[in-house]
């Protein structure tokens, strides 16, 4: 299959290690931009293997947690509304505050740098997982696009709860991936703020000069895999715990 957005080949200094000896490298160098506090938020081993698989079920309907690369939001879903008409508490917002601080504290442009350096143990994870042919910088563009298109509705969102964990009582929200429903659950103003990462950076920066434009805009992606990572949530319903 053609290659649609090319990354620039890179050779890093010192050479990259092997993809099962990795975490130490992406750790150190995720400290060195978000600050130390990041390690207590990451679930290890195989950081670039979650961080592959994570991105790659976004557009669709469920991942295990135990695949997640950071841990899920502390606390559970806050439903307002009471047993007839419960929804999501504006309040629920709260419980992501300091992930999309922290995702927003993260140099855009150096976030890049790493990711464009760190590219072959992405592409082999991708690989690994079972696209032999396949292209992770590719996915990853299709992944931006298809969270930048999540709907916003306006107003508190309605639930449902057919059984022990909630939904969305709108079939045309509980029917999206769930990647989406995780930006729809953290409230609209954390989404707009984890939606602007990417775009904050330039397409002049100078990992991305020797790339074209639509190349450029590919690896502005790198900025969504940290921020949808720091959304995660439970399942693809609303639960208790989402």
């Amino acid at each position: 299959p053609t290659i649609e957005f090319p990354l620039p080949a890179v050779a890093p200094e010192p050479p990259l290690p092997a993809l099962a000896a990795s975490d130490p490298l992406l750790v150190a160098a995720l400290v060195e931009l978000a600050g130390a506090g990041v390690r207590e938020l990451l679930q290890l081993p195989g950081l670039v293997q979650r961080i592959v698989v994570t991105v790659d079920n976004l557009p669709r309907n469920r991942i295990a947690p135990e695949q997640w690369p950071l841990r899920p939001a502390p606390g559970r879903l806050r439903v307002a509304g009471g047993a007839q008409a419960p929804v999501i508490d504006p309040a629920n917002a709260k419980r992501y505050a300091a992930y999309v601080a922290l995702l927003e504290r993260v140099d855009s442009e150096r976030l890049v740098a790493l990711y464009v350096r760190t590219y072959p143990l992405f592409q082999q994870a991708y690989v690994d997982l079972g696209y032999p042919h396949g292209y992770f910088n590719d996915r990853l563009l299709y992944v931006l696009d298809h969270l930048l298109a999540t709907p916003q509705p306006a107003g508190p969102l309605r639930l449902a709860q057919p059984g022990v964990l909630y939904e969305f009582a709108d079939p045309a929200l509980q029917a999206q991936s769930i990647g989406r429903k995780a930006l729809l659950r953290i409230g609209p103003e954390n989404a707009a703020r984890v939606k602007a990462k990417p775009a904050r950076v330039s397409a002049s920066s100078p990992p991305l000069r020797s790339t074209s434009a639509a190349a450029a805009r590919a690896a502005r992606i790198a900025a969504t895999v940290a921020g949808c990572s720091l959304i995660r949530t439970p399942g693809c319903t609303s639960s208790q715990n989402g």
